[in-house]
């Protein structure tokens, strides 16, 4: 008799125990979750500023990248020579055109050109700050031997710099805010993209022509291998991918322009593992 009260409590229990315990009614309960995400989309980031976030790079790996090194604390597994790197999420991207990679669907919502100053390598290298064209401390600048703009008291080296804004756009994925930066041989490659851009011409059905936003189509980049004497090195490669055809990514890009319009987007310090001060000059091998 003893042992079946003993039975009836322990399936008692076990009742007990698998019974949901009850949830508690929350405004819109009609709602799924997603849509009450949605609702406050942004929330808490209000009082974000310019400066309290990074806008990754998208850096093209090198033959002496830390990131392809299995001996450097910044390796990545997995990471090769031509490969392109986000600098704040470290996300590889296989970008080979030699390789058959498939490219990186990038939306570009926004330009800048800024002079970047940078340590000599056998003062220790390194980002030291970005200047607008016409700086007046580029006045004081000189042209070495090797054509570069050096400051005649710090011996930093300035370096003309494109900044290419954009969203990366992975097929199935969500849109990512990133920068590409071009310079030394790479801004002949900026410039014939912003051509292209500007170039790009459409007419509505009253006979009106207009040029449209660069945000109005996706590009594919590639990386390419390119050689200059002695060195070689990888580049980027930028080809056309049709227009945008999903509005809601429009509208996402759209918003993105607006904000690296009236400067309220700025893109961290450089990596130093890519800078100018580390590799070759500008004349030698043209990062």
């Amino acid at each position: 008799m003893a042992k079946a009260k003993e039975v009836e409590q322990q399936a008692s229990t076990e009742v007990a125990v698998a019974e949901p315990a009850a949830v508690p009614a929350i405004q819109g309960a009609t709602k799924n979750m997603d849509e009450l995400f949605a609702e406050d989309a942004g929330g808490g980031l209000q009082n974000l500023g310019a400066n309290d976030f990074a806008i990754p790079f998208l850096a093209i790996l090198q033959k002496g990248s830390p990131q392809v090194s299995k001996q450097n604390t910044k390796y990545i597994k997995g990471a090769e020579v031509g490969d392109v790197f986000n600098t704040v999420s470290n996300k590889i991207y296989k970008m080979s055109a030699a390789a058959g990679d498939p490219g990186l669907p990038f939306i570009p919502v926004g330009y800048e050109k800024k002079i970047v100053e940078w340590r000599p390598r056998d003062s220790g290298g390194g980002f030291v700050a970005s200047h607008r064209e016409g700086d007046p401390i580029l006045k004081k600048c000189t042209r070495n031997e090797k054509n570069q703009h050096v400051h005649p008291d710090t011996g930093n080296i300035f370096v003309d710099t494109a900044y290419h804004f954009g969203l990366v756009a992975e097929e199935g994925g969500f849109p990512e805010c990133a920068v590409i930066s071009m310079y030394s041989t790479q801004l002949k490659k900026s410039r014939n993209w912003n051509t292209t851009m500007r170039s790009i011409m459409k007419r509505l059905p009253n006979g009106r022509i207009f040029n449209p936003p660069t945000y109005a189509r996706k590009y594919l980049l590639f990386t390419v291998g390119e050689t200059r004497d002695n060195y070689d090195w990888c580049g980027w490669s930028i080809t056309s991918a049709g227009e945008v055809t999903d509005v809601e990514l429009y509208k996402m890009a759209r918003e993105f322009a607006k904000q690296v319009e009236v400067g309220a987007v700025r893109v961290s310090a450089p990596p130093v593992d890519f800078d100018e001060a580390t590799t070759p000059t500008a004349e030698e091998v043209p990062f």
